[in-house]
């Protein structure tokens, strides 16, 4: 795995300070110590610590604790990575720890970041980042300081992913830099490492064996293994709850036990009784790369012997037939159904109805007769072999009865937005022949209500579906009863489902010039989406990247496009007048629509405008003979604002001017010893910035 290791001669009287440098660059855990890296080796050659992976690519590790700014170790603050591919040393990053929780974060990754808090028992943000702050050491993380993300976030390691796939033989020189506050070199170390490295692989990790009851599984798998003793081998495991869903990474890392030419994993945790759990494991080498994923074990935690019993059952008469509900069980995997049995007598004689979803929690018998009593039981059926024999768990009685009054409709709703979603609660109907709550929904009040749920024997109701977020919509909710009549409407709550949604963006931008002042001017946005309250205006001299996102704010977009908000308020209207210009500049402009809830749209399309200048002509320059030639003399108000002053001549009856010399400074004299005897020539002096004439003299004649 660590390929063409080269070594950096340095000097003696250096070995002091690389012995505190190499220090540094130990990896964190024994294990890793112990590993391929041979970072004892390279400390006592003052080479660079380097791994190589030909997935991955090269691993460098400068460090066993946070480097930055604010956390100097020996001087210590930061690092830079520079790496040579065969033509000279280009630099790659500084490497440092960030100095925000956002910025941390954002490196390490949202999955790393929440590993980091489980392993540390840490309960927010906040509190994960001041733990970070005060523990520097690589040793305070565990197992995360074999995670590579974790150590580049720490400023302790960098990994070079554009060196995976390396071509065989082909060898890539890399450089390190410790740099002190300043930015100064405290020292430095170079490393190489050659293509063509194998991936890490083992062979096929089975099932060994596996124990669970109620509360614990124990579980473990073996493989053969293919390389040296002295590989690290760990793995990652996955689980999956429910027998349903994707599997989740664990944030705990299994280490393989060597027995013989086997690696045994172990694993064992406390589970939630009565659950379907399946889990697999993906061994990993200390850099993180990945062999093949292990069998998968399922188990299930839960003891045959106690079947749960159905609560709260009963039975309600309905117009059609009769209503059976009883409490949710749950996610019982052990349970294959609930078996629904009836009779006329109440002595015995019940026959099957259905074996409906252990998730179910209703049952609707429609085969009845009007005032007949019928009794119901209903049991619990588990796995083959497993049907409970100590009886039912539920007996309700029930009779059909004709019914016309209205149930009362609820009150008290209210709603809230949890999680992103539109969350409704309301208060209960105490009408014994209620059947289920229908939530209703309308873009408003005047328009026509919809309905947006199925029967509903809960008091509240999350709106998962996907609405506009710039719409305040209207919900309501009507009770129904068991004879199909229904309520009047609840009281009426209005929400908005917080989904950014970017307005519409000004379609056009016309801009002139209008005495010394710019003029802008578009098509209203409100034309097209009536949530629009104003507009921003954005300005930035001519600039070469005029590509933008159509899916972000202009404001996320402004810095990285060199634009600046000209306007402090919203503008309400779709004209601008802008009066703050230099004479010669270019200025693109772009506008922005905003919404009454304060959403801004992306740019309008650009509007480039160039401020012209009117040349001054300055008459108090003069020109005469001397004996070196011609003499050419102006006014120092000539250069007012100019970076050059030109002097251009052409013979009597030529087209075209000659640029003869250009002069900057403050020189207000010029002579021309190029002039030839006996010609007539015609001279101007300009003043000039850039290709911006500011003055000019008038035409000047002499005959030389």
């Amino acid at each position: 795995m660590c390929l063409g290791v080269q070594v950096y001669m340095i000097p003696k009287k250096m070995k002091m300070f690389y012995e505190m440098v190499f220090r540094l660059c130990i990896v964190t855990c024994s294990v890793l110590v112990a590993s391929h890296l041979a970072v004892g080796q390279a400390q006592e050659n003052n080479a660079l610590p380097l791994k190589y992976s030909q997935r991955d690519g090269t691993y460098l590790y400068f460090s066993d604790r946070a480097l930055s700014p604010t956390l100097p170790f020996n001087g210590i603050v930061s690092v830079r990575v520079s790496r040579n591919t065969g033509r000279g040393f280009k630099e790659l990053l500084i490497a440092a720890r960030p100095s925000t929780l956002k910025e941390f974060k954002k490196m390490c990754g949202e999955q790393t970041w929440s590993q980091m808090k489980v392993i540390k028992k840490l309960s927010s943000d906040e509190e994960a980042w001041k733990y970070i702050v005060d523990h520097h050491l690589l040793d305070d993380y565990g197992t995360l300081a074999f995670d590579m993300a974790f150590r580049q976030a720490m400023g302790s390691a960098y990994l070079d992913k554009e060196a995976a796939g390396l071509a065989t033989g082909k060898q890539w020189r890399y450089k390190v830099d410790w740099l002190n506050a300043s930015g100064g070199i405290i020292q430095s170390a170079e490393g190489t490492i050659t293509g063509g490295a194998k991936l890490f692989t083992i062979g096929h990790v089975s099932k060994s064996r596996s124990f669970a009851n109620d509360s614990l599984v124990n579980l473990q798998w073996y493989a053969l293994e293919k390389q040296g003793s002295n590989h690290i081998v760990m793995a990652d495991i996955f689980r999956q709850t429910g027998g349903k869903g994707p599997f989740t990474k664990l944030s705990a890392k299994l280490f393989a036990n060597r027995k013989g030419d086997s690696l045994i994993f172990n694993y064992r945790e406390n589970v939630i009784p009565q659950a379907l759990y399946r889990y697999y494991l993906r061994p990993t080498d200390e850099m993180g790369n990945s062999a093949g994923p292990s069998d998968t074990i399922n188990v299930l935690s839960f003891n045959f012997a106690a079947l749960p019993l159905l609560q709260d059952v009963s039975a309600q008469d309905t117009l059609n037939g009769v209503f059976v509900k009883w409490k949710p069980l749950g996610d019982l995997p052990h349970v294959t159904g609930i078996e629904v049995q009836r009779s006329r007598d109440v002595r015995g004689n019940y026959v099957i109805l259905d074996t409906i979803a252990v998730t179910s929690i209703s049952f609707f018998d429609d085969r009845v007769l009007p005032d007949i009593p019928y009794f119901y039981r209903l049991r619990l059926v588990a796995l083959q072999g497993m049907e409970k024999e100590a009886g039912y768990s539920g007996y309700v009685t029930a009779v059909v009865k004709n019914k016309l009054k209205n149930p009362d409709p609820p009150y008290s709703l209210e709603g809230n937005i949890v999680d992103g979603k539109v969350h409704l609660t309301w208060q209960a109907v105490y009408d014994p022949d209620l059947y289920a709550y229908f939530v209703y929904r309308s873009p408003s009040d005047q328009q026509k209500f919809e309905v947006i749920s199925p029967g509903l024997q809960t008091l509240d109701f999350t709106d998962t579906s996907s609405v506009s977020g710039r719409v305040q919509y209207v919900y309501a909710i009507k009770a129904v009863n068991n004879y199909s009549l229904e309520s009047e409407y609840s009281n009426l709550v209005t929400m908005r489902q917080p989904v950014v949604e970017l307005p519409d963006a000004p379609r056009g931008l016309n801009a002139y010039l209008d005495h010394g002042k710019v003029v802008l001017l578009w098509p209203s946005a409100s034309r097209t989406d009536h949530a629009i309250a104003g507009y921003n205006i954005y300005k930035r001299e001519l600039q070469a990247q005029n590509t933008f996102s159509a899916d972000q704010p202009a404001a996320v977009q402004a810095t990285s496009l060199k634009f600046i908000l000209v306007n402090d308020a919203l503008i309400t209207q779709p004209h601008f007048e802008d009066r703050q210009l230099i004479p010669g500049e270019t200025y693109e402009y772009a506008i922005s629509s905003v919404d009454i809830f304060g959403i801004e749209s992306t740019y309008s399309p650009f509007a480039k405008l160039t401020v012209e200048i009117a040349a001054r002509i300055v008459e108090t320059c003069t020109i005469r003979k001397i004996g070196t030639g011609i003499e050419l003399t102006w006014d120092p108000s000539l250069h007012e604002g100019a970076e050059v002053v030109s002097i251009y001549r052409k013979r009597a009856g030529a087209m075209n001017y000659q640029r003869v010399a250009s002069l900057t400074g403050g020189q207000t004299t010029y002579v021309d010893k190029t002039a030839a005897k006996g010609a007539l020539y015609i001279y101007v002096i300009s003043a000039e910035r850039g290709k911006t004439v500011l003055a000019k003299s008038e035409e000047k004649n002499i005959h030389y």
